[in-house]
Formats: structure tokens, sequence, C-alpha cells
């Protein structure tokens, strides 16, 4: 996953997953390789949720001697997820997702990174997985790859944690002594994903492994459609010029519909 020579930013979201992956590639940097190190934590713009992770994020990083450097979505794009939830009924994880992922590239070139690395786990891969399928979504299957290769224009992606479990990270973020914060997002309720974490919950008690397996059978047919799906060239967003399969990017589509400026590109 990672080179010799790697730059890495590091998605610190002030959780125990993405604290755990930091000091692992803290410990590992010497012996991998790592040339630089550095975490970014997004602050969405969720009043009473964000600013302790935040702050959470920025000790620890602290603590490791690690760079840090929060980015925000109002500095980014110019409206918080509050204001969306506000203004529209739109699904807000969709939406979020689509202003994270800009967020932490951007982070990631303005620190001269040339990989992004984030914390998801092995149940993390196993919902985003389900979840497509439900959706019918099969193209987005790529992303669920540990390592996403660099589409032109974006920069890599790494998930160290793709085969290994929560329990795992968090039993490794206890006994390491890290302090991550534990009160989930409050938009997370009425969302697809933590309806197919409790299904998948449900079925790990009844058929234990049903992640692992679930995981495998749904990579395989991912593997699959990459493998025969042709590679187009990515044009550049009329708008913000960042790559993108149409057009307009999704970053600048959400930011015609809600009417708010799509902000760097």
């Amino acid at each position: 996953m990672i080179k010799p020579g790697d730059r890495v930013c590091v998605g610190l979201s002030g959780g125990k997953d993405s604290s755990a992956l930091l000091l692992v590639l803290k410990k590992l940097a010497p012996k991998v390789g790592i040339s630089r190190l550095v975490a970014a934590t997004l602050d969405e713009g969720i009043s009473g949720y964000r600013e302790e992770a935040v702050r959470i994020a920025k000790s620890f990083a602290e603590r490791l001697e690690v760079e840090h450097a929060v980015f925000s979505f109002g500095d980014l794009f110019g409206v918080e997820l509050d204001d969306i939830a506000s203004a529209s009924k739109r699904n807000l994880c969709s939406a979020c997702g689509v202003l994270r992922r800009r967020a932490l590239d951007i982070a990631a070139r303005e620190a001269g990174c040339n990989v992004v690395a984030t914390g998801h786990t092995r149940e993390d891969n196993a919902q985003t997985l389900l979840m497509n399928v439900i959706r019918g979504e099969p193209q987005r299957l790529a992303r669920t790859a540990p390592k996403t290769d660099g589409v032109e224009g974006f920069i890599p992606r790494i998930k160290p944690f793709s085969y290994t479990s929560e329990r795992d990270v968090a039993l490794y973020a206890y006994l390491s002594g890290i302090a991550f914060q534990e009160k989930a997002c409050p938009y997370r309720k009425d969302s697809l994903r933590l309806r197919v974490l409790t299904t998948l919950n449900k079925m790990e008690n009844v058929r234990p492994n049903s992640h692992v397996a679930l995981t495998r059978s749904i990579e395989k047919a991912r593997d699959g459609l990459i493998a025969r799906s042709p590679r187009y060239p990515l044009e550049r967003c009329a708008i913000c010029g960042y790559p993108s399969a149409r057009m307009l990017c999704k970053v600048c589509q959400l930011a015609i519909e809600l009417g708010f400026e799509a902000g760097r590109g």
C-alpha cells in the first residue's frame, strides 16, 4: 500500500479508527519509508458535535508530534452541514460524503502529499459494499478497494484497516491510551448506513464472520467488474476545473442544487 518516499495524509476525525491508524503509521513510518506524515481533520459544521472531535484530533496530533491542519466546509465550500440540513431535505450523508471526499483531497494537496489514508475497518467496508448493491450502483464498488489507484487528477487512497475488525482496532486504541470521541454524528440516525449496520450486526450474531463472507463475495464481483470496465479519460468541471466524468463535478452539482458557492477546486 505504501511505497518508500510516500507522503501520507491521514484523515483524522478524532474517532478511534483514524486515531489508531495515525499512531500505527507514525510507528511504522521509519520502517516503510514514509517521508512525510500529516493529519487533516474535516470540520463539517455540525454544532455541538464537531467541536469536540476537532479538539481531540488536535491534541492527539500534538501528542504524536504530527503536523495537523483543520479544513472546514465553511472555508472550502461556503456552507456547513447544519446549513444544508436546514435548507434541504436531501440525503445529508450523501451530501456530506461528496464534500468530505473533495475536502480531504484538497487537504492532501495543500500538504504536498501523494497518498490519502483513512481508518475504514472491515465492518465499514462491508457496509459500503452492501449499500452500493442496495442502491444499484455497482460502479461505486471500486471505491471500496483497500487501495484506490490514482485516477487522473485524484490522489490515491489507502485503507490499511480494510481487513481489520472494528473490535481489534478499538482494543488497540484502548491499550494504546488513545482518547477519542465516542459520540456519534447526530445526522446518522436517519441514514441508510445505520440501517445496514444494524442488519449486518444482527447477522453477525446469528452467523459469525458474516462481515468477512459478505466482503469477500462482493469483492470478487467488484474485481471482475473493474477488469471489464473501460476507463475513459476524465474531463474538467466547467465551474471549478476539478476532474469529473461529467460536465459538472458532484460538488458543483450539489452547490447549484442547494444554492451555495462550491469554493476551492
